[in-house]
């Protein structure tokens, strides 16, 4: 399955989702956001740490998921195998339960992979 993990990701009012980047603000006062995309969103799940690392805490599977983290940060599109997003898919939740909107529209785009033909 492919997903584009440039994407940005949208709320439930359609806009896109941003996440802070500085303590910097901007010429408005606000605090500088970039968007967050599908690949940062995945990418912070998978190197957060979440409860239940420690039953798996062995050197591949640490290192399995940091390798898959570097793929999907690199952007773009990318093939994953069901395996891939499933593990993706268990961490969301865990990583955005302060902002269950961010885990939701994450888990909706991994659930719809890109068509056959728009996979290039």
């Amino acid at each position: 399955m492919k997903y584009d993990f440039d994407q940005a990701l949208t709320g439930l009012d359609g806009k896109e989702l941003r996440l802070m980047t500085s303590m910097k603000l901007d010429e408005d006062g606000q605090p500088e956001t970039s968007p967050l995309t599908l690949g940062l969103a995945c990418t912070e799940a998978l190197m957060n740490a979440v409860p239940d690392d420690e039953k798996e805490l062995t050197k591949e599977a640490f290192m399995k998921r940091f390798r898959l983290a570097q793929r999907i940060s690199a952007g773009g599109k990318q093939e994953l195998d069901a395996d891939e997003v499933s593990t993706i898919t268990k961490r969301l939740p865990v990583r955005w339960k302060n902002a269950p909107v961010m885990a939701c529209v994450a888990i909706a785009a991994l659930d719809a992979p890109l068509p056959a033909g728009k996979a290039k």
